[in-house]
């Protein structure tokens, strides 16, 4: 078990550049990110085109938004929100464009990045968990991205 465990940790350290802290490593180890280390560098990647889309059609620095003001999806946007299968059952088509962001997101990442609250009138406000911003921020910081394959730096020897 404990031979397990160390090439666990193993793999999981060479995920990372160098010049990355053991603490910063441990903090992403003891609380249970390792699944959100591997999302990230897929997104880094460019292997998942849909949060690409919505990364570069709504202008979002990170694979999600910092704010949810005035937030509405095109009718195709939403069909394909809905066919990727990240979302609670409980929604449909027309239900709030705020709150299908909120599932897709939440459910994709599976952690509580989208938050919502309710005011004394009962308005829904949506807003970005600060801790997973901090952790997902630091994560992509200190991914080691290896894509020298995907540029074609590879040379074939002819015999």
């Amino acid at each position: 078990m404990m031979t397990k465990l160390m090439l666990r940790r193993y793999h999981f350290d060479r995920r990372f550049k160098d010049d990355v802290s053991d603490e910063v490593k441990s903090e992403i180890w003891n609380n249970n990110h390792i699944k959100l280390v591997d999302d990230v560098k897929n997104l880094l990647l460019g292997n998942d085109k849909l949060m690409d889309k919505l990364k570069d059609d709504f202008k979002w620095e990170l694979h999600f938004p910092e704010k949810l003001d005035n937030f509405k999806f095109e009718n195709s946007m939403v069909k394909t929100i809905f066919n990727s299968g990240f979302l609670s059952r409980t929604l449909n088509e027309e239900s709030s464009h705020k709150l299908i962001l909120k599932s897709y997101i939440n459910h994709y990442f599976n952690s509580d990045v989208i938050k919502s609250s309710h005011d004394k009138n009962k308005h829904t406000k949506y807003v970005i968990n600060d801790k997973f911003k901090r952790i997902y921020i630091i994560i992509k910081n200190s991914l080691h991205i290896n894509n020298s394959y995907e540029n074609g730096d590879i040379t074939f020897l002819d015999e």
